[in-house]
């Protein structure tokens, strides 16, 4: 796997649904367009046809979209649950959108940042706020009928061993990973795909990220592993350093608790850069609308036909990873108007 991606593909992101389971970005909008929109029927996310759909969570048309009211479980009998997510989708003749709301106390955007004490950096165990969709490409029977739960293993009673894929080379899924110390700044969602393993005893190799074709993510640690190489350049407290922002460290300008990012950012290109993103968190949550081609034309992605309809599921990782997120916990299914 090429290092530059480790921020978005680890073991947090092959099993990120464990249990349960093309447009420039627009500016961030507000987050109350579902206020007044009707409710969905349960398990069904119905798409509303629009003239042309777009990264503005507050666009008039989402008024008229059905809410599809998802409360998301924990992955651990007998652990808290988490927040109902809120869906809404659009379409045109060549996008779809999907709108996400969830509540969320806090703005999550760092992924284990470094921290300077004043001596020397270490890594602070703050997680970043994440949330997936994830759909069947190829049709798979077991998907249609348990949703997420039947991509995952975790049968074992060593949690370290559980895994999220399939069983069969010839079934993939494809994962839309929200990350938002990457999707804020970048305006991009991590695209991915699931299969099988490719090496039992590494619970990540189901996990692959669609094809990248130039940018990717620089990893900000020097060469001994305890601390970064970079800071940025204008901004000492920025919780995101894009390329071209990076100055080499230099600790004498840091205040002691300074953090900084572990990954200098870069927008990808190719099959991965199919998913846009506009993420607001304001008020307590989490707005996100996520948009794509129906079609991209790549192989590692699903294509949309509308009126055929879609199973899917969802989760949330609220400052967590692995089996501490919760899941909605029924099949879900994507249709159209």
């Amino acid at each position: 796997m090429n290092r530059v991606f480790s921020q978005f593909v680890g073991i947090a992101g092959s099993l990120l649904l464990l249990a349960a389971c093309n447009a420039a970005p627009a500016a961030p909008a507000g987050n109350s367009s579902s206020d007044a929109a009707p409710a969905a029927t349960a398990g069904s996310l119905t798409a509303i046809k629009v003239d042309a759909v777009a990264l503005d969570g507050s666009a008039e048309y989402w008024k008229n979209a059905a809410v599809l009211t998802v409360p998301t479980k924990s992955t651990e009998e007998g652990g808290a649950d988490g927040p109902d997510v809120l869906l809404q989708a659009a379409y045109d003749g060549t996008n779809v959108a999907i709108r996400l709301e969830w509540a969320d106390t806090s703005e999550g955007t760092y992924s284990r940042p470094w921290v300077w004490d004043g001596a020397k950096f270490s890594r602070d165990p703050e997680k970043q706020d994440r949330m997936a969709l994830i759909f069947p490409i190829e049709n798979n029977a077991e998907f249609s009928s348990k949703g997420c739960a039947g991509a995952c293993h975790n049968s074992d009673a060593d949690k370290e061993k559980w895994w999220m894929g399939t069983e069969d080379a010839g079934l993939r899924l494809d994962m839309w990973q929200w990350t938002a110390s990457s999707a804020v700044p970048l305006g991009l969602t991590n695209d991915q795909w699931v299969s099988v393993q490719t090496d039992p005893a590494d619970a990540e190799s189901a996990t692959h990220p669609d094809e990248n074709t130039g940018g990717g993510n620089l990893s900000n640690t020097n060469k001994e592993g305890d601390g970064p190489l970079y800071m940025h350049g204008t901004d000492l407290a920025a919780r995101f350093i894009m390329t071209g922002e990076q100055i080499a460290l230099d600790t004498s300008k840091l205040a002691v608790g300074a953090k900084i990012p572990t990954s200098v950012l870069a927008p990808f290109t190719g099959s991965r850069a199919d998913i846009h993103a506009n993420s607001v968190w304001k008020d307590g949550k989490w707005t996100v609308v996520l948009m794509r081609s129906l079609d991209t034309g790549h192989g590692d992605d699903l294509a949309l036909t509308p009126p055929k309809s879609y199973p899917f599921g969802v989760a949330v990782f609220d400052h967590v990873d692995h089996w501490e997120h919760t899941v909605g916990s029924e099949v879900l299914t994507l249709q159209w108007q």
